[in-house]
């Protein structure tokens, strides 16, 4: 039996998440020399940054690029002094139906979020973030930006927090099939 567990858990993860929640703009976390741009396609992103990409995190980033692109989500770079520094996406509430709090027109998400090795530890992550939200809040008329991580990532959560993101529960998901099915949620939608 624990054979068959083991097994399970490995193909099937379950992971307890953290959700959080934004609907104001702020300047918290500003680094100098950052500049954060977004890309809705393929198409626009340098075949370098897939090449970056690759030797940081393998071939299954590259992947994760392509199926998130697919999924009409859109991909912010973060770079410093010219060099690639981090990435996020986002997702309007039109093109995701999975999350932990019942998303409205008005909502969006931050997922899939990743600083390079050698940037880390300088707000970098924070940054990008305070930037989607303020361009999504400003220019995209989005009301709520929500984020969730794993539970155990204590660096996400520090950098979530410090761009100024507010808890709205936890929940438990796992990935089957490549559909997220969420088994326990204790998350609660914040009024903008």
């Amino acid at each position: 039996m624990g054979l068959i567990r083991h097994v399970f858990r490995s193909k099937f993860p379950v992971h307890v998440s953290l959700v959080y929640t934004k609907n104001a703009k702020s300047n918290f976390c500003k680094v100098p020399g950052l500049t954060v741009e977004r890309y809705s396609s393929q198409a626009e992103v340098d075949m370098e940054v897939y090449d970056i990409l690759k030797m940081t995190r393998g071939d299954e980033m590259v992947r994760e690029v392509n199926k998130l692109f697919s999924r009409g989500c859109e991909l912010w770079m973060g770079q410093l002094d010219g060099k690639l520094a981090g990435i996020c996406w986002s997702c309007s509430r039109k093109k995701r139906s999975d999350y932990f709090v019942p998303l409205e027109e008005s909502d969006a998400t931050i997922l899939s979020c990743f600083v390079l090795p050698v940037f880390r530890g300088r707000k970098i992550y924070p940054s990008m973030l305070e930037t989607m939200v303020n361009t999504l809040l400003s220019r995209d008329q989005i009301c709520n930006v929500y984020i969730d991580c794993k539970s155990w990532n204590t660096a996400s959560i520090r950098g979530i927090q410090k761009a100024g993101f507010i808890p709205v529960g936890k929940a438990v998901r796992m990935v089957l099939f490549e559909h997220v099915w969420i088994l326990w949620n204790r998350c609660k939608r914040q009024a903008a």
